[in-house]
């Protein structure tokens, strides 16, 4: 068997849903940028840039779970993403998703679409009352996504070199590396770590 790994945001869906959220729970734009930055050049770890979400996230009063997922939502799929998914299922490939995004998100799309086999790499925790708590994630974005495909792989019984993987981000390269399969779109900031490169989605079925 042979399975493709999405990622989500920017290649499932439109929309970047961290960022989205942030600005909805009272981030500034300019903080948002500036915690990217630090995670990428290694200033801060995953966690500590979630724990600073978190307190921004409380102080903002906006963090009940009906909010967030109100937010969250508001997503639109790219064009051809429902068309591929069924095409290659069709076809014989197990679809995974993987995603550095929040799993009631993730959850969410997966369900839509009917992937039984999905990870996200930050669980958000809530209270009694359905405020948020706390956010629980792996603290490197980009080995947790290698980690939780070998996940997969284990459990489905596939080898990690008879998966594709689809994305468009930093956090995609290191699976890129473990695969040799990855694929993303043109004029992507990682097509130079890719093994191919496509237009939009439904490129997909002329490669693989």
């Amino acid at each position: 068997m042979k399975a493709v790994c999405f990622d989500l945001n920017k290649t499932l869906i439109k929309e970047n849903s961290w960022r989205d959220l942030n600005l909805a729970m009272n981030v500034k734009s300019e903080e948002d940028d500036m915690l990217m930055s630090w995670g990428e050049r290694g200033i801060i770890t995953d966690s500590q840039g979630q724990n600073i979400l978190l307190n921004i996230y409380k102080e903002s009063g906006r963090h009940s779970k009906d909010n967030i997922l109100k937010v969250l939502s508001n997503y639109t799929y790219n064009d051809y993403a429902k068309e591929i998914i069924k095409y290659l299922e069709s076809n014989g490939f197990v679809i995974f998703l993987i995603s550095g995004s929040i799993n009631i998100l993730v959850e969410k799309i997966a369900n839509e679409l009917g992937i039984k086999y999905w990870k996200a790499n930050n669980e958000f925790v809530f209270d009694k009352k359905g405020y948020l708590e706390k956010i629980n994630t792996l603290d490197n974005d980009k080995k947790a996504k290698v980690f939780q495909l070998k996940e997969l792989c284990k459990e489905t019984d596939i080898s990690i070199k008879d998966v594709y993987c689809v994305g468009d981000g930093d956090n995609d390269i290191e699976i890129f590396k473990v695969t040799g399969k990855g694929i993303t779109f043109s004029g992507s900031k990682i097509e130079k770590d890719a093994w191919k490169v496509i237009n939009k989605l439904e490129d997909i079925k002329d490669l693989i």
